[in-house]
């Protein structure tokens, strides 16, 4: 079993979105309680309030202030092979089928064969497309019967996952040494045919569970924060931070009943989940919006 506190959970931020972050360790807290993390989070200035508040959950790095010198500097002297969590400040918890994450877990940080570099538990977006991943052709078993589809390029890296080091590391190290915006990453890795997209090393194998067993929410959208994220910030007590709002309610990935029904199945290796409103044609999709439920499912949306 995963001990608590032993795995690193490096966090994509700067000084402005450590309320996000702080937000985001909280949904941790609340939905996953006895979580292996401890969140190595980059600081320019200070990351106090962090610290004050979540105590050695919190690991703070100063870091250079460009995106991808601070994404170097958090993985400066780790090693290449190790297990870590890649969350980027963003996202956060909103629910998870704990028995099976723990699981997922486990089993992940316990594979010594190095070419599995990267696994998402959540499988939402572009991973639903056949296009993205393989069905059936390079597939491995995990545990309890779970299966892990091999992905085909580096969509849907900045969902929450667990990865080896020296994926992030030479992902950032193949970005353009200058400084960018965090929105122009997605044309470094585009799959849509806007430019040629950053291929996975041969080596290496991206994962993604074939059914889904988190659901996150979007903090912000284009600078915004988003609907859910300000009902998910009042439901924990937290001050707003200085953002302007948006009404765009943002949701990755949906709970869709049993993973053994055949409609399930046939859902997630087929149909491209382009919104919620589509989810909810081929099964029971709940946006889960808020109070903190460990080890359950929250009921109401923001």
């Amino acid at each position: 079993m995963i001990e608590p506190r032993s795995i690193k959970a490096l966090v994509l931020t700067y000084d402005a979105y450590h309320p996000f972050v702080g937000h985001m360790i909280a949904t941790y807290e609340a939905r996953w309680p006895d979580h292996p993390f401890v969140f190595r989070v980059p600081f320019q200035q200070s990351a106090q309030e962090l610290v004050e508040r979540y105590g050695d959950l919190v690991e703070p790095v100063r870091t250079r202030s460009d995106i991808r010198g601070a994404v170097l500097d958090l993985t400066d002297g780790l090693d290449p092979d190790e297990w870590i969590y890649w969350c980027i400040d963003d996202k956060y918890l909103i629910d998870a089928d704990l028995p099976r994450c723990k699981l997922a877990a486990n089993w992940i940080v316990a594979q010594d064969d190095p070419d599995i570099a990267c696994v998402s538990i959540c499988r939402t977006h572009c991973l639903l497309r056949p296009t993205q991943v393989n069905l059936g052709i390079g597939q491995i078993g995990g545990p309890d019967g779970m299966v892990f589809l091999k992905r085909r390029s580096f969509g849907e890296i900045w969902l929450h996952q667990f990865a080896r080091v020296k994926v992030i590391r030479q992902m950032f190290r193949a970005f353009p040494d200058r400084p960018f915006r965090a929105k122009e990453m997605d044309t470094f890795i585009s799959t849509w045919g806007r430019r040629r997209p950053q291929e996975i090393p041969a080596r290496w194998g991206l994962y993604v569970s074939r059914d889904n067993h988190c659901v996150f929410g979007e903090s912000t959208t284009r600078g915004k924060i988003t609907r859910n994220c300000r009902g998910s910030f009042e439901t924990f007590g937290l001050p707003l931070p200085d953002f302007e709002f948006s009404d765009e309610h943002k949701i990755l990935g949906a709970r869709l009943g049993p993973p053994g029904q055949l409609v399930h199945r046939v859902y997630l290796d087929f149909v491209s989940l382009r919104s919620n409103a589509v989810a909810r044609l081929f099964g029971q999709c709940t946006e889960l919006g808020s109070p903190p439920t460990p080890g359950g499912v929250s009921t109401d949306a923001n």
